[in-house]
């Protein structure tokens, strides 16, 4: 096992995938491989160092609070070991990247704080065995945020067993860590579904010649009906409109507000005589009781109630 170098300590660190060893059978039997260092003698081979070793697989599995959580439940329903993500196998080492919570004991031999990673809380325990962890172990306070490699102990209670800690350098390795865990629970799933084969398309229908397809084609009924309507003109009977409906002639209060509108409206400078007050208000849609001497009364009277006033002479009328 080799130290991998991701977190700080020393002593606990990271086992990593070691590399199978290369039979020197591979270079010959009067070569060796020596990088340019050591001796350039040839080796003589042995019936053990011939044989194929084995490699030492160490998984390290991104995990989250949650998800061991429901581990947890799925391996007391069934009695099993840890199984994630539906794998046969248990990992090795398990990484969680969390924010302290709460710091419950602190001494020279233990370390156990609560850490929250928004999707559970759970407890973690790091017994110290060199006192260069000291120094790490004084920057773990609540508020901070730790990434921890270990394992998921249930005794004497569901916790995590940390071999390993330091303290988060960048707010980006929380996202990175999220997204390494549903990049491996969505790899799992991709492994452990067969994929099904495209089918076949069916075979295009073989095109039959032109001459056969004109004979066989029959006008539909339906077009068969719009050329024979098509000869024939079609009479199309619009609905007649309501005529509106006429309206009284103005007289009294209502010919006086008209009256006074339109001068309002339309008397310029010079004003307005009742014959061209009598124009607009007919071109407007009213009809006048009195025609021209009633609008001359009104616009009279108007002028007494001071709403209207003689302009050039005594027959034009301009609004004040």
């Amino acid at each position: 096992k080799t130290s991998c170098g991701l977190f700080g300590s020393s002593r606990h660190s990271l086992p990593c995938l070691a590399l199978p060893s290369f039979s020197r059978a591979m270079f010959g039997s009067s070569q060796t491989f020596t990088m340019g260092f050591g001796s350039t003698q040839p080796t003589t081979s042995s019936p053990e160092r011939s044989k194929a070793r084995t490699e030492e697989k160490t998984m390290c599995l991104p995990v989250t609070v949650r998800l061991l959580e429901l581990t947890h439940e799925a391996c007391q329903a069934t009695g099993g070991e840890l199984r994630f993500h539906g794998s046969d196998t248990e990992p090795s080492m398990l990484i969680l990247v969390a924010a302290v919570e709460a710091v419950q004991a602190r001494n020279d031999t233990l370390l156990e704080f609560t850490v929250n990673d928004a999707t559970g809380r759970l407890k973690a325990r790091y017994y110290l065995t060199d006192p260069t962890q000291a120094e790490t172990v004084d920057k773990i306070v609540e508020g901070t945020y730790v990434s921890l490699y270990g394992n998921f102990r249930t005794a004497p209670m569901p916790h995590f067993s940390v071999q390993g800690l330091r303290p988060v350098r960048s707010a980006d390795e929380v996202s990175y860590h999220m997204i390494e865990v549903a990049h491996v629970a969505l790899k799992s799933q991709r492994h452990g579904t067969t994929m099904t084969e495209p089918a076949t398309p069916a075979p295009k229908l073989p095109r039959q010649p032109e001459e056969t397809a004109t004979e066989e084609l029959v006008t539909p009924p339906k077009v068969q009906a719009l050329q024979e309507s098509a000869s024939s003109p079609i009479v199309v009977s619009m609905p007649k409109l309501p005529e509106p409906e006429p309206q009284p002639a103005l007289e009294g209060s209502t010919l006086r507000d008209a009256v006074l509108k339109v001068v309002c409206k339309e008397g310029e400078a010079t004003g307005l005589t009742s014959a061209q007050a009598l124009q607009h208000l007919r071109s407007s849609g009213f009809e006048v009781k009195g025609a021209e001497s009633a609008v001359l009364r009104t616009l009279q009277a108007l002028v007494e109630e001071g709403d209207v006033f003689n302009t050039v002479d005594d027959d034009h009328f301009g609004a004040i």
